[in-house]
């Protein structure tokens, strides 16, 4: 029921969501590849396992969404992400994380991913994440959307009124 909420939202005519995977542990490019098979709008159309792998195959096939694992071999996703950002300001990046603390996604959305989904979050959010994004919408649960904009708040309060910085 939510895979048909998830699709309901993309139109028949629109192209499918191209999607390169960079992540060193095969089971979620196990898990795209069958929902690949059931859903039409998306395309796997890539996959590394090193974060220079990553960055050459996503800049090559220049994807809408790029879903990067958190820890990689020699860095992790968040430090990555800023490379991709630099080099595919158009895609969407998803950060796959084990840890999911608003600490953590804050960090990714500073880094320029448009949210974080958990590894072991069910198939459905999966595709919903990456539907989500290709449609550029950001992937935040409300405590991190409030504590951003406190963060912005503050610092503009800041520029403003220099005094008020310390409290």
């Amino acid at each position: 029921m939510c895979l048909e909420i998830a699709r309901s939202s993309r139109t028949e005519d629109a192209r499918p969501i191209r999607i390169v995977v960079i992540e060193c542990e095969p089971v979620l490019l196990q898990r795209l590849a069958v929902l690949r098979e059931e859903i039409s709008d998306f395309e796997l159309v890539g996959a590394a396992t090193t974060p220079v792998d990553g960055i050459a195959i996503a800049s090559a096939l220049r994807p809408d969404v790029v879903l990067v694992d958190n820890l990689l071999p020699d860095c992790d996703g968040i430090q990555l992400c800023d490379q991709l950002q630099s080099q595919l300001p158009a895609a969407s990046i998803i950060i796959l994380s084990v840890d999911t603390s608003d600490e953590v996604i804050l960090r990714a959305v500073e880094s320029g991913a448009c949210g974080l989904i958990t590894k072991t979050a069910p198939d459905h959010a999966v595709v919903d994440a990456i539907l989500r994004a290709g449609e550029g919408e950001f992937l935040l649960p409300r405590s991190v959307t409030l504590r951003l904009f406190r963060k912005e708040r503050d610092l503009r309060r800041a520029e403003v009124n220099p005094s008020r910085s310390d409290r």
